[in-house]
């Protein structure tokens, strides 16, 4: 009878266990993904599902012409809020910024487009960058400093300067013009299939998305990853392939 009884307590322990094991190989599939949105002042962490994460990598894989900047900025922030890494708030708030930013470019006269000493150099502009790659150094990220004399309302909560280089692209529209890297070529490079870019960004507000790939996706994923949309004051790019 002992016998029998250890049996049963033994097997009704079997579902429990093995449950609990496959919840923890889902966890690990998941990639973490750190995400600043500097707009509703905080940084937070992302589980995302592998499915999540090829859609958010493939982001940058799509090239954006200066016509449909603003409905491509806002196709890729719907993207974003579907897969619950940014509010629909946000979502509509950065995207209404590009749809301003984008009505007084059409109606104001750019400043001369003359070839400067970077691949991609623009003012006051909207932006979208893509690497495989890494946030090399940053200055002064998100809510730095709090002035109580502002009432918390003082919206200068960006990053003042950071600076990135990996493989991907870059698209900016703002006083300069529409100016961006984009060559996309799968015969050329190995994936994500873009040249080594590397640039900066000062007075960045928006979404920053930063995240590791680990062979879950394939060994080609494997690597960092940085996607930011968002404005900026400056953004100064080269191709290094260049």
């Amino acid at each position: 009878m002992l016998g029998i009884v250890s049996i049963f307590v033994l097997a009704s322990f079997v579902p429990v266990v093995s449950s609990s094991i496959q919840k923890q190989e889902e966890k690990e599939k998941t990639i973490i993904i750190n995400v600043l949105d500097s707009g509703s002042r905080y940084l937070t962490e992302y589980h995302a599902s592998e499915g999540d994460a090829r859609k958010i990598i493939a982001l940058m894989e799509e090239e954006i012409s200066q016509e449909s900047f603003t409905k491509q900025i806002e196709e890729r922030l719907n993207v974003l809020n579907d897969i619950g890494i940014i509010s629909s708030e946000t979502a509509n708030n950065l995207a209404n910024k590009f749809k301003t930013q984008q009505k007084f470019l059409d109606k104001n006269r750019l400043m001369p487009t003359r070839e400067p000493f970077f691949d991609v150099f623009n003012l006051f502009s909207g932006v979208f960058f893509g690497l495989k790659g890494t946030k090399d150094y940053t200055f002064l990220e998100l809510n730095v400093y709090e002035f109580p004399f502002f009432n918390s309302t003082i919206l200068a909560q960006f990053s003042v300067f950071s600076k990135f280089t990996g493989s991907g692209c870059i698209f900016t529209l703002g006083t300069l013009g529409f100016r961006y890297i984009y060559e996309f070529d799968q015969a050329k490079y190995e994936f994500p299939h873009f040249p080594d870019i590397g640039g900066s960004v000062i007075g960045f507000t928006g979404i920053l998305l930063e995240f590791e790939v680990g062979d879950t996706l394939g060994e080609e994923y494997e690597g960092s990853y940085v996607v930011g949309i968002g404005m900026n004051i400056a953004s100064i790019w080269n191709n290094l392939e260049e």
